[in-house]
């Protein structure tokens, strides 16, 4: 059997501390409400790492010089 990763939403979800981000417009109010919170708070948040590839292109030698 493969090991895989843990389902992290659902076992912080098991505690009462999960919450799951779908849309930007979530964000500040996930976030104000897991400040409220005395426990620590698990915030999921899905990411389009084909922008990773993008910002990489646009600073190609500024941060990588030969």
């Amino acid at each position: 059997m493969p090991f895989t990763n843990p389902d992290f939403l659902e076992f912080a979800r098991s505690f009462g501390v999960g919450i799951k981000i779908t849309h930007s417009d979530e964000l500040l109010p996930a976030l104000e409400e897991a400040m409220k919170e005395e426990d620590i708070v698990l915030i999921d948040v899905d990411v389009d790492y084909s922008e990773n590839v993008k910002l990489s292109k646009s600073l190609g030698d500024y941060i990588c010089k030969l």
